[in-house]
């Protein structure tokens, strides 16, 4: 199973993530939400979007057994916000931060 929890903060609070798993739109996760989602066992590949913006790619393995787990938040915030316009154009490979926690 793959779990994916959203931390909750200003930067986009109002807007959800599209969750696409291995070229796919799965599903939306909302600020300070978590999403869980049943996955095949094998390869993956996670990332999220909004607007044109998004994660960077991140592979997974997932097995029967065993849950994988990744948190999400925006990447612009903090002293980030003064680097808002560069992360929506050079870094909007990056604007939301996505890592495997499990």
């Amino acid at each position: 199973m793959l779990i994916l929890r959203r931390v909750s903060g200003w930067g986009d609070h109002l807007r959800n993530y599209k969750v696409i798993l291995d070229g796919k739109e799965v599903g939306h996760i909302a600020d300070g939400e978590t999403l869980k989602c049943d996955v095949a066992p094998g390869e993956h590949t996670l990332y999220l979007k909004i607007d044109y913006a998004r994660s960077q790619k991140r592979q997974f393995h997932s097995s029967k057994d065993k849950d994988v787990e990744f948190v999400c938040s925006p990447n612009v915030q903090g002293f980030k916000v003064l680097m808002f316009f560069l992360y929506l154009t050079i870094l909007s490979t990056r604007y939301v931060r996505l890592e495997q926690t499990k």
